[in-house]
């Protein structure tokens, strides 16, 4: 066959049509495309593509708005990240999640499915990690703390009682 000499550039792209249209938005549309809300997947697909073909104005916004999403769902934004081996996302929605461990029992994530037990396992580790540190570098502290809180309590009991006697 001979040789295309046509004007027009064709792409070859590995991803699938959704993700290069949803790529192909965010960067014509810029930043506003990503206002609307997208599943973290979608976020999380966008991230290693803009990373792979080099775009990294369009990388940056939709970090923004994979950060904004995370916030919101940082057990789901964790599984996903593993996934798609967004090490820096899974380790900022792990250090999420620290703050807020009640979200591992309390929330059901279908992405955890996925997920092997070695993922959610290491999650644990980190957060049983923090208590442990938290805990041995905080106890020094709590018992002057208690002693100060208990003295606080006994003067403002004392001058409550005073004040009531007054009104009488």
């Amino acid at each position: 066959a001979p040789p295309d000499t046509s004007p027009c550039t064709s792409l070859q792209f590995d991803e699938d049509v959704a993700l290069v249209s949803a790529l192909l938005t965010v960067c014509y549309q810029g930043r506003a495309s990503l206002e609307k809300p997208r599943p973290l997947t979608v976020l999380a697909k966008l991230l290693v593509a803009t990373e792979k073909y080099g775009m990294a104005d369009v990388a940056h916004w939709v970090q923004a708005a994979w950060d904004k999403k995370a916030t919101w769902a940082p057990l789901e934004a964790y599984f996903v990240a593993i996934a798609h081996g967004l090490e820096g996302c899974a380790k900022a929605a792990a250090l999420t999640v620290r703050e807020r461990p009640s979200l591992l029992t309390a929330v059901y994530i279908p992405t955890m499915e996925q997920a092997s037990a070695s993922v959610y396992h290491r999650l644990l580790k980190f957060i049983d990690a923090y208590r442990q540190i938290a805990r041995t570098h905080l106890s020094p502290l709590v018992q002057p703390l208690r002693e100060c809180m208990q003295l606080h309590d006994k003067s403002n009991a004392t001058e409550e009682k005073a004040m009531a006697l007054e009104t009488f």
